[in-house]
């Protein structure tokens, strides 16, 4: 009876998350918030593939998130790093990537909307 009166012992130890994407693997794990609402998780390529070593950040705040990586930053691409972290739950699968939105911005702008056509052209 004094077993279940008793405090359990608290185990401490180290655990990972490794994260595959189309094959390459991925260390994941997450980085302190910059602010309320927002979510960091840093993904770095394990050794033995092709850059070995390079960290993505995934970051979401509110409902915006982007990720640091060429496919997002120069393509401007909705890339597989955000599409993963949200298939798993661990970001908001309702979050934005922010080029999405600036392009639903730039639709609604009259001066870049595309123009009707003009009858008998």
């Amino acid at each position: 009876m004094s077993m279940l009166l008793d405090k359990p012992p608290v185990r401490t130890g180290h655990c990972g998350l490794t994260l595959s994407i189309d094959g390459r693997q991925y260390r994941l794990r997450p980085a302190p918030p910059t602010g309320r609402g927002s979510k960091i998780w840093r993904l770095t390529v394990l050794g033995g593939q092709s850059r070995a070593g390079v960290t993505y950040s995934v970051c979401q705040f509110k409902h915006s998130v982007d990720c640091t990586c060429p496919d997002s930053t120069i393509q401007h691409a909705v890339c597989k790093h955000v599409r993963a972290l949200q298939a798993l739950g661990l970001i908001s699968p309702r979050a934005k990537a922010s080029i999405t939105k600036a392009w639903a911005n730039l639709q609604s702008t009259p001066e870049f909307a595309p123009m009707a056509e003009t009858a008998g052209a």
